[in-house]
């Protein structure tokens, strides 16, 4: 393997790890906008709030996405 051959494939690892980075954020963001507003819609019902935890929802998010970032990257090999 040359020289530019392994940069170029180091530069393409690394934006993919950024991507992933980026869709964890988002992730992480959608899952406690979602509780958030589960939360408001609670309060004005006059019921308790769930008591799930963002990290629970975050792990299931995250996993779905992860699987279907790992089955779209395969299949475009």
């Amino acid at each position: 393997m040359n020289p530019t051959e392994k940069k170029h494939l180091k530069q393409i690892i690394h934006r993919l790890r950024v991507q992933q980075l980026t869709l964890q954020a988002l992730v992480r963001d959608f899952a406690e906008t979602i509780l958030y507003y589960e939360r408001r819609l609670a309060a004005l019902e006059g019921k308790k709030p769930k008591k799930e935890k963002i990290s629970e929802q975050y792990a299931e998010f995250e996993s779905k996405i992860i699987a279907e970032f790992e089955k779209a990257r395969h299949n475009s090999k």
